[in-house]
């Protein structure tokens, strides 16, 4: 009679053991060991998040080790990944990863809620990239209240940025109008960059 509790007692013990070692395959247990940077690629083409690492390489990253962890711009992390097979319509990323370990060190304080008015463009990543891809004659800045701004790129087509780099119209020809008419009508804009042959 006294087998049943024994028996009892083994069955929870081995079931508390199992528990024990379960968790989430890749999860972070404070063993990673890259670091990179996030950074946020919205203003080109299809692309969104990638990783920067210390030799410049991008990786973008198609599964994280837990669903409830948000990337963001400028975040400070320390990670592990697995190259995998994939396409991506960014083109900008040297290899497409799945992280398997992840811990965010740092969060910067300014984040993409914040809008700052771009006076260089050629300082801003996203502005630089984006005239080296579209190849503009102007940029424009315009206010669009709230202190916030918007940039015109005009050359061949017109393409419409909010001051985070992403693109908010694409447009070429005669339907150039689509974006202008996003401008605010009542407010004068200022040429922040034009091409060479444009200042000759």
């Amino acid at each position: 009679m006294k087998l049943l509790p024994i028996f009892t007692i083994c069955l929870l013990l081995s079931l508390f053991q199992s528990a024990c070692r379960t968790g989430k395959p890749g999860a972070n247990n404070g063993q990673c060991s890259q670091t990179g940077t996030v950074k946020d690629f919205a203003g080109l083409d299809g692309c969104g998040i990638l990783i920067i690492l210390k030799n410049g390489q991008k990786l973008l990253p198609i599964s994280l080790p837990d669903e409830n962890v948000e990337l963001k711009d400028g975040q400070k992390i320390r990670f592990d990944y697995k190259e995998t097979d994939g396409m991506s319509i960014c083109m900008a990323e040297d290899m497409i990863v799945e992280v398997t370990c992840l811990e965010v060190l740092d969060t910067p304080k300014a984040t993409l809620s914040e809008c700052q008015e771009i006076t260089i463009p050629m300082s801003v990543d996203w502005m630089k990239n984006s005239i080296e891809k579209y190849k503009p004659a102007q940029v424009i800045s315009y206010p669009s209240g709230k202190s916030e701004w918007i940039y015109l790129f005009k050359g061949n087509g017109v393409q419409l940025f909010d001051c985070r780099g992403v693109m908010i119209c694409d447009s070429k020809g005669s339907t150039s109008e689509l974006c202008m008419n996003r401008i605010p009508q009542d407010v004068r804009g200022r040429i922040i960059w034009q091409d060479e042959w444009m200042k000759d």
